[in-house]
């Protein structure tokens, strides 16, 4: 069986899963979580370590440009 899942992150360190694309707030990134399940139900076959990298801001503070000034 195959699943796609979202895994949501909060800035608080909260954490959800949902099945539907979500609509993030700002203090939140995403990571989409393809899931390939194997028949092995009613038996525990393991644990997952899952370590994700640091989200990529979209816009750093050093590439904001400064901005024009304007002459009255």
């Amino acid at each position: 069986m195959k699943l796609e899942k979202f895994l949501i992150v909060s800035a608080g360190g909260d954490a959800r899963v949902v099945s539907r694309r979500p609509l993030l707030r700002l203090d939140e990134f995403c990571y989409r979580l393809n899931i390939e399940i194997h028949d092995a139900w009613g038996s525990i076959i393991g644990s997952i370590n899952l370590t994700l990298p640091d989200p990529n801001p979209t816009v750093e503070l050093d590439e904001l440009e400064e901005p024009e000034e304007v002459e009255e």
